[in-house]
Parts: structure tokens; C-alpha cells; sequence
């Protein structure tokens, strides 16, 4: 019950709504219930065989009750059967039934309109604040969570709490409304057979509760196999050449037939018990209409209540089944509602690691240096329960005790064998995460003491593989600038040695390099991620292997690009190939967490150490 609270919550904005709503499902019940009571008078005035003088009815005494509403049409009636025989009386009844016809269905859709305004409103606002929620976690959460189990949160279990819980909203309104009225209307007509039929109703509530219970159980495994498979499939469509070059379909194929079995089983149970709620529902309903006969009947042949009342009771009856069999559904269709709110409000509640201090002061520019002070850092890799029954983080230590000055206009180079923690560093620097223990300092004062928004502002960064998104090439590159020009994106393109071979595309700056720049090769989506850094002209430049994975040609263009992006910035370059950072002002060997060296290249080749040894090894 409580998902279920915290997902209305998201329709609040729009609970002014509610009462519109409520009146039109109050009007269009209404005059649907007016078309049984046109049964009674009916049967009553034109089967019976008394002559129209017997029938005529005096008018009736006004007063607010259901009482007089009956009295007067049974007196309309009448005086038309009087007046103008029986075939104007049916005339009358048909010219009324189409009206109450025509009305109910009018105020039906208007509060369908309604309520699927509210439903789709509700869904975007929860959608809108998961992804905002998203956008805000620290990577480290993106690096222990599958994207695929995470696609499957945002889009199938925010559509399922759509149509299984929003959409539900209206029958949440309508069903009692629909139960209340025709309620009223039974025990107007007899309350003593009222009470008897509804001593077996709560026998299909009770049988219902027990199959909810399953489908709870049910949704729960197919929502998380779900969440399996596409992660999975994103797998497969990252490394997909992988796959092809160790011939790994068969392998593959049989991971996703299990999971994809898992998933059929828990939704065949699923859909079985979720389908034999209703008939199930509406077979203990037809069971009390047969019961309510003989009961009915008995009172008919006894005088205890008239035939043509006891015809529209029947019929009445009938149509206060399917608002408990909606009920009944209702309940059994939010189970899988709720499994998928309880998913969604995992992602939700979730709060980032990297948070912003309440006193937090912007950071309008690098005046001096980078200090990093005693830096220790690990990843927490999971939890594991001890020998003493508790529950405990196992963290994989990457950094022990750094120790290292960045003055401004300084290029500072991390080298060292692959795992020692060079980009881990990098990240602290740029505060995707925070240390264990230490500090960094940007000019005297902690990362922690700026605003997060400020702080990256002051930064670019480019990686070994270029981030491009599913764009045109201009707003790859004006990424993040929404008052970039046509003129600065083509001056940073210049700059970084792209607008050559963006010219020469089918549509220029506007061409769209497909997913992740597929449409590129590796040198040019290098280059539009460095056009990107320097459009956003960043004070401290982060740059993590931009030309490892690169071909020499590509290298040449890309190092020259890069050569002119660092003049006159503070940078932080992290290098395998080292014949790329003889010019840093700082070479730092780092190994296994702890920097064994600083000095030039000149230096540090004279002392013959760690880096000399890297060195050597690439000459070879």
C-alpha cells in the first residue's frame, strides 16, 4: 500500500482534476442506473391487462428524494397511457431511454478524457524525475549497475505502473460509485433480498486475495528477468564483434534461452492466475444471481414482492456484478503495478555519493594550483556477510597515500602500468568521486567547498574512447553551450583538425553521425570530442589516453589537435604511449597506488628508474 501512496503522489499536481472527474462518473452512472428504472413501470403499465383508467396515479408531492423522481415519471407515464394509449407510452419510454442513453455516454467519455489526462501527465512526471534522478547519481553507482536492468526500470516498469496503477485510478472512483448507486437503488427495492445476496459476495473477495498474492510473487521474477534481458541485449549490441571473433553465438544463445525461459515461465504463471481472476469473478457472481432467484422467486409467488420489481431488481443486480469483478481486476492488476513501482523506487530513492554542502560557493575562476594531500581511495566491489553474522563492504584499494602539486598552466603527466589508479586519480580530480581519506585543493580550498555545476565548468575532458552521442556533428560539438554559434563551432573544429573532413560530409555540421559516431572513424570522433573541449575552453584539461586507440595517421592529427587545445591550460594527461608527454612540465609514475616517481623527462631518463624502464620497453 505504501508504492501504491507514493506513486499517486506524482498525480497530486493534478488533483484538481479529481472532482470533474468524479462528477462525470457520478453523472454517467447515474443515467445508466435511470435506464433499469424504466423496467418496472414498464412491465407493470403496458403487460398488465387492466384497462388505462385503472393505472392513473395522482401527481405526486415535490421533495428531494429518489422516492418523487419515481413517482413522477410512474405518473407521466400513466397520463400518457390515459391520454394517449399505450404506443405514445412506449414512444415516451424509447425518447427517454436514447436521452439516458445519449448522456451516459457522454459523461463516460468525458471522464475517460480526464482520467487518461491525468494518467499520461502522471507517468511523464515520474518519468521526468527518475531520469532526473539519473542524471544526478556519481558514476560510481553507473559502474555497478547494469544499463540495461536500468533501461528496463525507466521503460517498462514506469509503463507498467502506467497501466496497471494510473490506469487503474479510474476504476479506484468508478467501481465504488458504480457499487453505491446500484446499491442504493437494490435495497429501495427490497432490502431484505438485498442483505441475502450480499451474504455471498465476500466469498469471491476472499478466493480473489488468495490469487493476488501469487501474482505479486510472479510479477516480481518477471520484472527482474526482464531487467536481465536487456542487459543482456546491450551487451550483445556493444560487443557484438567480440562475440563474432570468438564465436560466441552459441554461447550467448544459450544464456538468453534461459533467461528468456525464466521469463515465460514467471509470466505464463502470471497471466494464468491474472486471467482466471475475472471469470472466476463472474462465475461466483451468475452462482449468487441463481441463488437470488430462488430466494427472489419465493418472495414473488408469496406476495412479498411484485413480479415486474422483481425483473428490474435482476436486472439491476446484474450490473452491480462487473464494478465488483472490476474491483476484483483491479487488485489483481496492480500487484504487477506495485512490483514495478517498488523497481522504480529503487532508482528513485537512491541519493548520490558526491554531495553539494549547503554553503557551497561557486568557482569563478583557477587562479594557482591543484593540491592533492594524503589521497587514499577504493572501490566498494559488493558486501559480504563475516564471520560474526554481520553484513560488511569489500572495497579493492586503488590509491594509497598521494601526494602531488598542480600549479596552473602546468601539464602534468600520469604514467605507469595499467590498474596502478592514473584515471582513478583523474576522476577524483574532476569529483566524480570522493576520497576515503585526503583531500584535493583547488586554489587553498577543497573540491568539497564548490558547487559542483562551477567546478566542472572550470574543466574538459577528453577520453581514450570518444563519448558521442546519436546527433549532427554541431551538436556534438556544441554540447553543453547552448549560445554556441555556427561561426565558434566551426572556429573549435579548425582548431582541433576536423572541419576538413566535416565539409566534405553529405550535410556538413549537420550530418548525423549515428550512434556513438558509428558513422566516423576512430581519429575523426577523437577529433569532435576535442573540438567539444575546446569550444567549452576550459581552465584545467583532464585527457585520459585520447590517442591509445588510435592509428598512426589519426595519432599525428589528433596529437597535433591536442598540442594546441593544452597551450596555456592546466593539464592532466594520462599516457601509455610515451613518446606523447616528453613536454609535460611533470612526469608521475604511479604504481599500484603510490607515485614512485616525479621529475622531466630528462630527469627522469637520467636517473635510469621505473619510467626509464617504460621507456625502453616501448622502444623495443
Amino acid at each position: 500500500m505504501k508504492v501504491i501512496w507514493q506513486l499517486m503522489r506524482f498525480m497530486r499536481p493534478f488533483r484538481s482534476f479529481v472532482p470533474f472527474y468524479v462528477l462525470t462518473s457520478v453523472l454517467a452512472i447515474i443515467f445508466g442506473a435511470i435506464n433499469f428504472t424504466l423496467l418496472a413501470p414498464l412491465l407493470k403499465i403496458l403487460f398488465l391487462d387492466e384497462t388505462p383508467t385503472q393505472v392513473v396515479i395522482a401527481a405526486p408531492t415535490f421533495s428531494w428524494s429518489f422516492g418523487y423522481f419515481t413517482d413522477i415519471f410512474n405518473y407521466t407515464f400513466s397520463k400518457i397511457i390515459v391520454e394517449e394509449g399505450k404506443m405514445e407510452a412506449l414512444y415516451f419510454v424509447c425518447k427517454v431511454l436514447v436521452i439516458t442513453v445519449f448522456l451516459s455516454n457522454v459523461f463516460r467519455y468525458l471522464a475517460l478524457y480526464i482520467v487518461n489526462k491525468i494518467r499520461l501527465k502522471a507517468t511523464a512526471r515520474l518519468q521526468n524525475a527518475l531520469f532526473q534522478n539519473v542524471l544526478s547519481l556519481d558514476v560510481g553507482y553507473f559502474s555497478q549497475e547494469r544499463k540495461g536492468d536500468l533501461m528496463s526500470r525507466f521503460s517498462n516498469d514506469a509503463r507498467e505502473v502506467e497501466s496497471s496503477v494510473y490506469n487503474e485510478f479510474k476504476g479506484l472512483i468508478r467501481a465504488p460509485l458504480t457499487f453505491l448507486v446500484y446499491f442504493i437503488l437494490l435495497v429501495y427495492w427490497s432490502w431484505k433480498l438485498t442483505v441475502f445476496a450480499f451474504i455471498f459476495l465476500p466469498i469471491s473477495g476472499g478466493i480473489i486475495a488468495l490469487i493476488s498474492r501469487q501474482l505479486r510473487k510472479n510479477s516480481d521474477v518477471s520484472q527482474t528477468t526482464l531487467g536481465d534481458i536487456l542487459s543482456m541485449l546491450d551487451e550483445l549490441l556493444s560487443g557484438v564483434k567480440i562475440v563474432s571473433a570468438f564465436n560466441a553465438q552459441n554461447f550467448i544463445l544459450t544464456r538468453f534461452n534461459k533467461l528468456n525461459e525464466r521469463y515465460r515461465i514467471a509470466r505464463t504463471s502470471y497471466e494464468n492466475k491474472r486471467d482466471i481472476a475475472a471469470p472466476l469473478s463472474e462465475f461466483l457472481g451468475i452462482l449468487t444471481i441463481a441463488v437470488i432467484l430462488l430466494y427472489g422467486g419465493n418472495m414473488v409467488l408469496t406476495n412479498q414482492l411484485s413480479a415486474e420489481i422483481f425483473i428490474a431488481y435482476i436486472a439491476v443486480f446484474s450490473q452491480i456484478i462487473p464494478p465488483i469483478k472490476e474491483g476484483s481486476t483491479l487488485v489483481t492488476n496492480m500487484q504487477r503495478g506495485v512490483i514495478a513501482g517498488k523497481r522504480v523506487f529503487e532508482v528513485l530513492d537512491i541519493e548520490s555519493s558526491i554531495n553539494q554542502i549547503s554553503d557551497a560557493k561557486e568557482l569563478k575562476e583557477f587562479v594557482d594550483k591543484i593540491e592533492i594531500k594524503n589521497l587514499h581511495f577504493a572501490y566498494q566491489m559488493g558486501k559480504e556477510i563475516n564471520a560474526e553474522n554481520q553484513e560488511q563492504v569489500i572495497e579493492k584499494k586503488v590509491l594509497n597515500g598521494i601526494n602531488l602539486t598542480i600549479n596552473k598552466g602546468e601539464i602534468v603527466a600520469l604514467v605507469g602500468m595499467s590498474g596502478g589508479g592514473k584515471s582513478t586519480l583523474a576522476d577524483l580530480v574532476a569529483r566524480f568521486y570522493d576520497p576515503q581519506e585526503g583531500d584535493i585543493l583547488l586554489d587553498n580550498h577543497s573540491l568539497k567547498k564548490y558547487t559542483l555545476h562551477s567546478l566542472r565548468s572550470q574543466m574538459g575532458i577528453v577520453t581514450q574512447e570518444a563519448i558521442l552521442f546519436n546527433d549532427t556533428i554541431f551538436n556534438n560539438i556544441a554540447f553543453g553551450i547552448e549560445t554556441a554559434t555556427q561561426k565558434d563551432v566551426e572556429k573549435a573544429a579548425k582548431i582541433a583538425n576536423a572541419h576538413e573532413f566535416i565539409i566534405k560530409t553529405e550535410e556538413g555540421y549537420q550530418t548525423n553521425i549515428g550512434d556513438r559516431g558509428s558513422k566516423l572513424s576512430g581519429g575523426q570522433r577523437q577529433r569532435i570530442s576535442i573540438a567539444r573541449a575546446i569550444l567549452k575552453n576550459p581552465a584545467i584539461l583532464i585527457l585520459d589516453e585520447a590517442t591509445s586507440a588510435l592509428d598512426s595517421e589519426s595519432e599525428q592529427l589528433v596529437q597535433e589537435a591536442l598540442y594546441k587545445l593544452m597551450k596555456g591550460r592546466t593539464t592532466l594527461v594520462i599516457a601509455h604511449r610515451l613518446s606523447t608527454i616528453q613536454h609535460a612540465n611533470k612526469i608521475v609514475v604511479i604504481n599500484d597506488g603510490q607515485i614512485i616517481e616525479i621529475g622531466t623527462h630528462q630527469n627522469l631518463i637520467e636517473k635510469q628508474g621505473a619510467y626509464f624502464k617504460l621507456v625502453e620497453m616501448q622502444m623495443m
